[in-house]
């Protein structure tokens, strides 16, 4: 496993390397020191992670919850991603990505994701108050539960769209995912992910945001449009910017797939930091 690991991490960075190197070439006639300041001033790194924490009715618990609210087995963790991109212009852009689970209760330490490159485009459609976002991510098995299940490739895709009301401080706007888990034999197949939002701004680094939270599912041996409903829970909370490129959203968690209640809710949050 840890070979297999060391392969995918190996291939990724081998990537970047190569369009670096590519840019360099395309270089001609200028100093070595003047081409690396320019490739690094193509290149951007970025951290995101979502926190799952404690169910409200059991702060002191080192366990967060499952998908429909209740307290689960599983220690608290930030669901993470390392990603560095190479800008090829102010919209296009590609680089490896970096999938990890970093728990933060009872000293499991963390576990590796599926390992991919990313290919982006931050403009896909952009005005004065409305973008798309577009990628599209290529995974290897690299974690345990994609290769004991026979993964071969996940294909994987993560638009979001924002829409400001100009002459306003209100912003609506989603978060999606859509993947395709390639060769699997059993458990999750495709997994389809939304979270509308809408936001209001109160100051320059200060916003209020309500999200609503969907993912349904498709498994192994069931018919081909047989999706499931696996979690819907409203998340209230706020956005702060704590500096250029660095944000915090804390949120409550209010589970309602089930009756709404306070042993169904949880604390949560979305950390993001950009280079």
């Amino acid at each position: 496993m840890k070979s297999r690991n060391l392969v995918c991490l190996v291939l990724t960075m081998f990537a970047v390397i190569t369009v670096a190197h590519a840019e360099e070439s395309a270089s001609n006639g200028s100093s070595s020191a003047s081409t690396s300041a320019g490739i690094l001033s193509h290149l951007h790194a970025n951290y995101f992670a979502t926190f799952h924490g404690p169910a409200v009715n059991h702060l002191d618990a080192a366990e967060t919850v499952d998908s429909t609210g209740k307290l689960s087995k599983s220690a608290m963790y930030l669901d993470s991603e390392i990603g560095a991109t190479y800008m090829f212009d102010d919209s296009i852009g590609a680089g490896p990505v970096l999938p990890f689970l970093l728990y933060t209760t009872r000293g499991e330490g963390a576990s590796l994701g599926d390992v991919g490159f990313k290919i982006t485009d931050k403009k896909t459609i952009s005005t004065s108050n409305f973008n798309l976002y577009t990628n599209l991510i290529l995974q290897l098995p690299s974690s345990d539960y994609s290769y004991n299940r026979g993964m071969r490739l996940g294909v994987k895709t993560t638009p979001n769209v924002r829409y400001i009301f100009q002459g306003t401080r209100y912003s609506v706007g989603a978060w999606t995912e859509a993947k395709a888990y390639l060769g699997a034999t059993s458990g999750k197949l495709f997994k389809l992910y939304a979270n509308p939002y809408i936001n209001y701004q109160l100051t320059h680094n200060f916003s209020l945001n309500v999200g609503y939270e969907m993912e349904a599912d498709h498994f192994a041996k069931t018919s081909s449009m047989d999706f499931q409903m696996s979690q819907n829970d409203l998340m209230p909370g706020f956005v702060y910017v704590i500096a250029p490129g660095v944000l915090i959203n804390p949120y409550l968690q209010i589970f309602t797939g089930q009756n709404i209640s306070s042993d169904r809710m949880a604390l949560g949050a979305v950390v993001s930091a950009s280079l």
